[in-house]
């Protein structure tokens, strides 16, 4: 059976608590044998790296979102760098001007040192942004990206953006979005995005593609994402998964690579 990954699946929130591991086992049944499972603040980050001990198909990463920039002590970055050698990539990191919960300041200070992080931990990294992206390329820019690279995840900003992502050797990160119809910016980014950029993820709970509207996202539903971005591309869906497999694996590699060889 060829195998696939789920690049962003945040099994470690309470939505999942009480199944995630009998939703886990469906969708490794249905071939996708991996699943990153990033952090938001140091808690969260701490729970993935606990997930992933007890289940070999959990890969953990770590850091502070924007959303909780506030908790982005030296402290606490030192609490993640503690996980560095056990963890996949540094994410979910990034900028959020659209909810805006943290001061803009703090949110681009907290960035830059994830980013630091990084590279400290010679690792990828998972970008989150919503509605910042010019403010984002300049942060890019100006800290460099770590020498692993990252992935834009969940990228619904505009294509003249997504380009140059893309010129930055970044990776773009497709969810099911892609199912709605008036999600116009995501599904022109994953009919556009070059074939060997292109990653497919949940983002559960969040985000439950069409049929599914709605609903607690699961796992095995990245098979319908992924099948709505094959019609896209005008691709069949093995090929799509196939290749978005070969692509996980050259931008996370390790771990990744084995679960699904």
């Amino acid at each position: 059976m060829l195998k696939t990954a789920d690049t962003h699946i945040h099994l470690n929130s309470e939505d999942y608590a009480s199944d995630w591991q009998s939703l886990v086992q469906e969708a490794v049944k249905a071939g996708i044998n991996a699943f990153i499972v990033p952090g938001t603040d140091p808690e969260s980050s701490k729970q993935a790296l606990a997930m992933s001990a007890e289940c070999n198909h959990i890969l953990p990463a770590g850091g502070i979102h924007p959303h909780d920039c506030q908790t982005a002590s030296a402290q606490n970055f030192d609490l993640i760098r503690s996980m560095l050698p056990k963890l996949i990539a540094v994410g979910e990191i990034g900028l959020d001007y659209h909810y805006d919960f943290n001061p803009r300041q703090d949110q681009r200070r907290c960035l830059a040192d994830n980013i630091e992080l990084a590279k400290e931990g010679d690792l990828p990294v998972i970008i989150h942004t919503r509605e910042s992206d010019e403010d984002l390329l300049d942060i890019l820019k100006g800290a460099g990206l770590p020498r692993r690279g990252g992935v834009v995840h969940c990228c619904s900003s505009p294509w003249e953006y997504v380009k140059k992502y893309l010129d930055m050797g970044l990776y773009i990160g497709i969810t099911g979005m892609a199912t709605f119809p008036k999600a116009v910016e995501m599904r022109e980014n994953a009919e556009k995005c070059p074939f060997d950029r292109l990653l497919i993820e949940t983002d559960g709970p969040y985000l439950a593609p069409v049929p599914h509207r709605g609903k607690r996202c699961q796992p095995i539903w990245l098979l319908d994402t992924a099948a709505k971005i094959a019609e896209l591309r005008s691709q069949s869906p093995e090929e799509l998964k196939q290749q978005a497999a070969r692509n996980a694996c050259s931008l996370f590699g390790g771990r990744l690579t084995e679960l699904l060889s």
